[in-house]
């Protein structure tokens, strides 16, 4: 991997519409706004003082400092200003045509789905997760399905078997990770170290598998499933739950990894994987044979519960702790 570029101050990072948008803050040399890169130069398209952005369809929203509207901003149609007396909670990338709000003189906070185009409101209690228009309440041991009315609830401690610490002793099971939804299947991670899988409509389950009784971070990605627990990686068929292959990180023909122990940042596109470890290491695999495709040692940390590492076009965006904004080019692309 080649470095191309490094940019200070940069607040936040996402994709949206296919485009790379990053926010700069007050204390850089450039104004503070919202920018893209061209031809790796960044390029203003917004000069205002953000209080909060967010990708959203074919652009993003965002909010001003100082003010209560909302505006969205997109690529095609430049922007919009969204309806008055709310105020931006936070955006669900799952609901695509949805922005989460919560009403702003409501003191118990009460979230709101408000349809941009079709400016019709439905009210929710606290979604955690959109999948196939159904809405989620994930707690540690039940999950409710709701849209119009409520669908389901399941308590999940029943499924797969959980042990305590340094014990044979068997204890209820709880969610331990964020729910996936593929088609008409919801994944749960279980803190016993399986994946269970519902039927999204029902809420029965389909199957729940057992990987070598670790528990770990998943990751979807179209019909697969990727999951490592620090020492390992593996591939998962969403569709039935049989794992398809796996690497083990000390087993490994490339000398990089051989002592690479990924952290819970975990990334899955296309082509790449990307898992970030200890000493701050970004390791890139070729996601059709698992073999080592870049390998990138970091000045700072970066924080794993933001969307912090970004694979497009062949490069790779990293913003660290420290809010630089590290490009790399990698000169070929996965076999």
């Amino acid at each position: 991997m080649k470095k191309i570029n490094s940019i200070i101050e940069v607040k936040e990072i996402f994709e949206t519409n296919k485009r790379f948008v990053f926010t700069m803050s007050r204390e850089s040399e450039l104004a503070e706004g919202c920018y893209i890169l061209h031809n790796e130069i960044p390029k203003c398209i917004l000069q205002i003082q953000l209080r909060y952005c967010s990708p959203f369809i074919d652009g993003f929203v965002y909010q001003l400092k100082n003010s209560s509207e909302i505006f969205y901003f997109d690529f095609i149609k430049n922007q919009q200003i969204l309806p008055k007396g709310y105020n931006f909670y936070a955006f669900n990338q799952n609901i695509e045509n949805f922005l989460k709000l919560s009403l702003k003189k409501d003191e118990v906070k009460h979230f709101f789905l408000l349809d941009v185009f079709l400016n019709k409101k439905l009210m929710l209690e606290f979604p955690d997760y959109c999948f196939q228009n159904i809405f989620l309440r994930a707690k540690r041991k039940t999950i409710d399905a709701f849209g119009t009315s409520n669908l389901w609830k399941n308590d999940i401690s029943k499924y797969g078997k959980n042990r305590t610490l340094n014990s044979e002793q068997i204890i209820p099971n709880e969610i331990d990770g964020a729910l996936m939804g593929f088609e008409d299947s919801l994944y749960v991670p279980l803190q016993g170290g399986q994946l269970l899988c519902l039927d999204i409509n029902t809420g029965d389950k389909k199957w729940i598998q057992d990987y070598n009784g670790r528990s770990g971070f998943y990751s979807l990605n179209n019909d697969k499933i990727y999951k490592h627990d620090g020492l390992s990686l593996l591939e998962i068929d969403a569709k039935t739950g049989l794992a398809l292959r796996s690497k083990i990180f000390s087993e490994s023909d490339e000398a990089e990894v051989q002592s690479f122990y990924s952290l819970n940042g975990f990334w899955t596109y296309e082509d790449v994987i990307i898992l970030y470890g200890l000493d701050n290491t970004v390791v890139m695999l070729n996601k059709n044979n698992f073999s080592l495709f870049g390998f990138i040692s970091l000045s700072a940390p970066i924080s794993t519960d933001k969307n912090n590492v970004i694979w497009d076009k062949n490069k790779l965006y990293v913003l660290d702790l420290n809010n630089t904004l590290h490009i790399f080019e990698n000169e070929k692309l996965p076999d």
